[in-house]
């Protein structure tokens, strides 16, 4: 989730209504729910990483499971073993 729909979405669960609640996710400043969400998030995403500072294994199998979930949908696509997503596309 993008920081700022994780703000959005905590200033909303703050509003008493549905009607005010949709009007504190449309306006474009951030309140004071969605800066303690981003700063919980933030202090979460420290803390996992430093949990995980001193594994070097740990390091290098994300890095490689970031690098393969690229690489693998652009080779199945290079090699159409995906099915199209409608019978009527744009190129049929």
């Amino acid at each position: 989730m993008h920081v700022d729909g994780l703000a959005d979405t905590a200033d909303g669960l703050g509003a008493c209504s549905r009607e005010r609640a949709l009007a504190v996710m449309r306006e474009s400043t951030i309140g004071t729910y969605g800066v303690v969400a981003i700063v919980i998030d933030l202090l979460l995403r420290v803390a996992a990483l430093d949990a995980l500072l001193f594994d070097h294994k740990v390091i290098l199998v994300a890095t490689l499971a970031g690098g393969l979930s690229r690489v693998v949908p652009v080779t199945l696509s290079a090699f159409s073993l995906t099915p199209e997503a409608a019978e009527d596309s744009a190129n049929g």
